[in-house]
């Protein structure tokens, strides 16, 4: 928990003096003796005015079975570059965060050179018998989108799917963020279907993925699918690219079908500092950087998607109940990183990353995100203060 007080005065300055924060994504398909598995690696990066980089988080995540006692590091040319140590991970979850501090300057060049140069870094996972290991390279993103909303039955339902495929040489995943909200009903879906047809035309499912979406009470529902793409799935990656207009998403057990559209991308950048009570003046000046991507539809709609992108670089613990971007007037939420009071996000060490999208829909979409003005909103990280949820972070927007 961070107890910090306020510091406001802080806002306008660091924004404009703040480290620039950027995200760059890598596939690896890994092979070898132990079998093979796709790997997908995040590096989160923060530059100097004069973009060089300074700091950042490495995120892997391996979408296989990792025996127990395996170990996973990243090599170049043979000479270990960042070593995971032992890997303890759910079946396709990810592997711890490695941190690489501003003050480690040999951390930090291994680090440029890994950007630099991905083709010659290698992630390599040794099990207790036999390996696996794959070459780095640079992975494209592209974002789709789409809305519903109606009435069904007594009841009404309305929501969003954004669909997020990467996509390299060495293979691609389609991640979906279902969100929805039914009031009046109750709505279960077993997963998603993505198939190729215009609006009013159907076509046969090409890729299926299944994992519980349940909307009750009222309350919103989000949940967060991944899938890798295959040779035989491969049309799915190229559709989103392509031409998203020509595809649409099926919730399955619920008949509501989701056209998709390509998006517009706007990013924002937020200097963080406290908002709570005990951090020192000197320390707050290099509290937390953040992005905020907003994702909204080609030709109009309400439904927007928005990836929060936070490096965090405290001088102490810091436990969070998730990032929200909200409207300076009324402070309501416009969206959130969790459908929960609390997600729990945790950096015993004050140092790391929180980077996840989530839906904008609904009564919470107010104004069309099109015309969304950073002005009139800020970044914050929530957390919990003598049993109560409070600000514990936050920032005004500026365009990037």
């Amino acid at each position: 928990m961070i107890r910090i007080f306020s510091l406001a005065l802080f806002a306008s300055s660091l924004l404009f003096s703040q480290p620039a924060a950027e995200t760059l994504v890598f596939r690896a398909a890994l092979s070898g003796s132990g079998g093979s598995a796709p790997a997908t690696v995040w590096l989160h990066l923060l530059r100097d005015e004069g973009g060089q980089i300074v700091s950042g988080s490495i995120d892997t995540q391996i979408r296989g079975v990792i025996p127990i006692g395996s170990t996973a590091a990243f090599y170049r040319a043979d000479v270990l570059a960042f070593d995971y140590g032992e890997v303890r991970t759910a079946v396709g979850g990810p592997l711890r965060q490695l941190q690489i501090r501003a003050e480690d300057e040999d951390a930090v060049t291994r680090l440029r050179a890994m950007v630099e140069a991905p083709a010659s870094h290698v992630l390599f996972v040794q099990f207790p018998e036999g390996d696996m290991q794959g070459g780095l390279e640079r992975a494209e993103t592209a974002v789709a989108m789409g809305e519903f909303s109606g009435e069904a039955g007594l009841g009404r339902l309305n929501g969003a799917v954004a669909v997020t495929g990467l996509r390299s040489a060495r293979g691609g995943s389609v991640t979906f963020v279902v969100s929805l909200q039914a009031r009046g009903i109750q709505v279960n879906s077993s997963g998603v279907t993505l198939h190729r047809g215009a609006e009013g035309e159907t076509g046969a499912a090409l890729l299926t993925v299944d994992s519980p979406i349940v909307s009750l009470l009222g309350l919103p529902a989000t949940a967060r699918i991944t899938a890798e793409i295959t040779e035989a799935t491969q049309a799915a990656l190229d559709g989103l690219f392509g031409n998203p207009a020509g595809w649409y998403v099926m919730l399955r057990d619920s008949g509501i079908r989701v056209q998709l559209r390509a998006t517009d991308r706007k990013v924002f950048r937020a200097a963080l500092t406290p908002t709570g009570a005990v951090v020192s003046l000197a320390a707050a000046e290099n509290t937390a950087f953040g992005l905020v991507t907003l994702y909204t539809q080609n030709g109009g709609g309400t439904a927007a998607h928005v990836v929060f992108d936070v490096n965090l670089r405290l001088p102490q613990r810091g436990d969070f109940c998730g990032a929200h971007l909200r409207r300076n007037e009324g402070k309501a939420t416009l969206a959130s990183t969790t459908n929960r009071v609390c997600d729990g996000f945790s950096f015993p060490e004050g140092v790391g990353n929180l980077f996840r999208g989530a839906n904008v829909f609904g009564e919470s979409a107010g104004e069309a995100p099109g015309s969304f003005d950073p002005a009139a909103h800020y970044l914050t990280l929530d957390s919990v203060e003598n049993q109560r949820i409070v600000e514990a972070l936050s920032g005004p927007l500026a365009a990037q």
